[in-house]
């Protein structure tokens, strides 16, 4: 057995533990806080999840479930994942949609981000003017830049760099890669121009050699609080795609002031800083869109669960595919409607003994494990 998938309780408990500490938009008794652990929930579950009581949460993913779904992947696979300049590697039959890696900036060298080859001083040159700079394994959008590329140098700000002097600059921290920005549609931009309006989408594989099946969507936008990204946890908003459609919900986001000021999370049909309408738009070309996750998601097979972040563009199919998360945020999926509702999701994480087993905790979730089963013996 993979000692990766082996369940370790005390491990799962003390991720929870380290989540709760890096929470402090909402507040929550210490009675509430407790209740929610015992049943694997973040303390701010009741505040960002569309549940008012603790039997409300039955039908949600918590925190430790998503923990265990996340051991599904194979170690090895996750950690490569994780790793930016890795996605054209595994998925080679669809590099073409994604963003091309220029630079890596390591150990204080400027290197080829497929042969790690040291560059030369004039790699800037020929470059695309508007360029992304981001940790080469980064999460929530944290240390993600925009800059431009003039005359040979790098322009972060007022200040301007050269290749020699960017590497230098980098490289106290960790790895950090140079790669191609991605214009949206303008009808996408017009909501928040700002940030990149990114789509994530949650698929998986039920079972080995049945197709990819998509469980939820939703349309990330960014705000004056998250720009230059579009995370919810930097303040950002998230919107559901209606799966069918391709339409927009209503977006909501937590790690924000009238969210604070509320106690939940509050929901938008028009953007809060630009005054776009957000409920009620439709993604272009959605059908596509979806169609080519579905193909993309089969031709990683040994990735059951993905969180894929997705830039959409005018270019067919629709999609720049900008990072494929193995530990995804279900929160931005779960503000708007519980991810257990659907049987056959269920039925996925349970066959992988990802749910927990405290039922006398969750008695709003019984109908939806009966339903579940019927759907694993279907």
């Amino acid at each position: 057995m993979d000692r990766h998938k082996i369940r370790r309780p005390w491990k799962d408990t003390n991720f929870l533990r380290r989540k709760n500490r890096r929470i402090d938009y909402f507040a929550s008794d210490r009675l509430t806080r407790w209740r929610l652990f015992l049943r694997g929930f973040r303390k701010d579950a009741l505040n960002v999840l569309a549940a008012d009581t603790f039997a409300g949460l039955g039908p949600y993913l918590s925190e430790i479930e998503l923990k265990r779904a996340s051991r599904i992947l194979p170690k090895v696979l996750a950690e490569r994942l994780i790793d930016k300049t890795a996605l054209p590697d595994l998925l080679p039959g669809w590099a073409h949609l994604i963003p091309a890696n220029h630079i890596l900036f390591e150990g204080g060298q400027a290197l080829d981000p497929a042969t790690r080859a040291p560059l030369e001083e004039t790699a800037l040159e020929g470059l695309p003017e508007h360029l992304i700079l981001k940790p080469a394994d980064g999460v929530n959008g944290r240390g993600v830049t925009r800059v431009l590329c003039r005359d040979g140098a790098v322009e972060i700000g007022p200040k301007r760099f050269s290749l020699a002097e960017l590497a230098a600059h980098f490289e106290a921290g960790g790895p950090v890669i140079v790669c191609t920005f991605v214009n949206q549609p303008p009808d996408i931009a017009a909501i928040f121009p700002g940030a990149v309006n990114t789509a994530r989408v949650l698929s998986y594989i039920g079972a080995p050699g049945v197709e990819p099946v998509i469980a939820a969507a939703a349309l990330r936008i960014g705000t004056r609080l998250s720009a230059p990204v579009d995370n919810a946890s930097a303040g950002g908003l998230s919107a559901r795609i209606d799966l069918a459609s391709g339409t927009l919900s209503a977006a909501a986001g937590y790690d924000r002031p009238e969210s604070r000021a509320a106690g939940r999370a509050v929901h938008h049909s028009r953007h809060p800083d630009t005054g776009a309408p957000i409920e009620g738009v439709a993604l272009p070309g959605w059908a596509s869109i979806r169609d080519s996750v579905l193909k993309i998601a089969r031709a990683l097979p040994a990735a059951p669960l993905i969180g894929w972040d997705l830039a959409l563009t005018e270019a067919d199919p629709g999609i720049m595919i900008i990072e494929a998360n193995p530990d995804p945020n279900v929160n931005i999926h779960q503000m708007h409607a519980p991810l257990l509702q659907d049987p056959a999701f269920h039925a996925f994480l349970a066959r992988n003994d990802a749910l927990m087993r405290r039922r006398a905790l969750f008695p709003g979730l019984r109908p939806y494990r009966a339903a579940a089963r019927r759907a694993a013996t279907d």
